[in-house]
């Protein structure tokens, strides 16, 4: 019988009250900004296992990896209850979440003021701001 390696019991940890906008951001993007978790266990054959978390929601994740770097199976998740709340909802909803809650602006006059000093503005292929409503004037030839 083979000894089995037990890692230690990894429990998500739930964000700050105030990071709520930051794990709408996970479920919005997808992804998550994993960080290794010590430590990094050695399974029979080389298999090393990894536990991930995710510093913006508190969701666990644990994989084992190959030595060669290749994942093998797919792994598990643990989800925080912030981020498990975020999953009744769709991706599209999270980002429209995210764009409710960002100030967007549109090109400010400084960013235009700056493009005209590019190297090609003295030859006049500055970007220039168009309405769309102009019609394109063509040459008389």
């Amino acid at each position: 019988m083979r000894d089995r390696v037990t890692a230690p019991r990894l429990i998500p940890t739930e964000p700050p009250p105030d990071a709520a906008r930051a794990t709408v951001l996970c479920r919005a993007l997808g992804t998550h900004p994993w960080e290794i978790v010590p430590p990094i266990l050695v399974l029979p054959g080389h298999t090393l296992r990894v536990a991930l978390n995710c510093e913006r929601c508190g969701s666990m994740k644990t994989q084992n990896w190959r030595q060669s770097g290749a994942i093998e199976g797919s792994g598990y998740y643990r989800y925080s209850k912030a981020y498990i709340a975020l999953l009744e909802d769709t991706r599209e909803v999270a980002r429209k979440t995210v764009l409710s809650t960002t100030k967007t602006q549109p090109l400010s006059a400084y960013v235009r003021q700056t493009m005209k000093g590019t190297p090609h503005a003295a030859n006049g292929t500055a970007l220039r701001l168009v309405s769309s409503k102009k019609t394109v004037r063509r040459r008389k030839g």
